[in-house]
């Protein structure tokens, strides 16, 4: 009998505390940006009152922390992606640069044609670059700078893989040209 006394007092207040709330407390917007997010995270209680010229009333105040602590779990996870993604593009561009080079190496000791497995070594290569692209562009200035760091190294290494790849391509194909003039002659 207790319990269910406080059960429908809660709902009342629940009820009570709804009703009560101006039309214009409640706004139905979609997600922010990330920058916006962070200037919301920033925003205290006092300077929101100060912008609606008004104190807030108790349910814009609930709503104002949970809404708060909402942004805040977002902006972790995202900050949590970035730093994945960063890994990532990281972890596959060192990858395109060991195969690349490994691959070239094992051509001139044993096998010619374990070679043209060093030219794989760009897939990766390209994906890393890509990937470090996504993450300095939705990092913005709010990226750690662990993430920031991993994402300029792994776009560093992506591209010296590209372009040694592409010169050996040019090399390649300037000795098979000059191989066959010499057998024209």
């Amino acid at each position: 009998m207790r319990s269910f006394k406080f059960v429908t007092t809660l709902f009342f207040f629940m009820i009570f505390c709804l009703l009560s709330s101006p039309a214009h407390a409640v706004v139905v917007v979609g997600p922010p940006a990330q920058n916006e997010a962070r200037q919301a995270d920033d925003l205290t209680k006092a300077d929101l009152e100060q912008m609606l010229g008004r104190k807030l009333t108790f349910t814009e105040k609930i709503g104002w922390k949970l809404g708060k602590k909402a942004i805040k779990k977002r902006l972790a996870a995202q900050e949590e992606d970035l730093e994945r993604k960063a890994d990532t593009a990281f972890t596959l561009s060192l990858i395109g640069i060991i195969g690349y080079l490994s691959g070239g190496l094992l051509s001139l000791v044993s096998l010619p044609f374990i070679g043209i497995l060093a030219f794989l070594a760009i897939i990766p290569a390209i994906i890393g670059v890509k990937f470090a692209k996504d993450v300095k562009r939705r990092g913005g200035s709010y990226i750690s700078d662990r993430a920031y760091q991993r994402a300029s190294l792994a776009k560093i290494l992506g591209w010296i893989t590209i372009g040694a790849a592409a010169l050996s391509i040019i090399l390649a194909l300037a000795i098979v040209l000059f191989f066959f003039l010499i057998s024209m002659i």
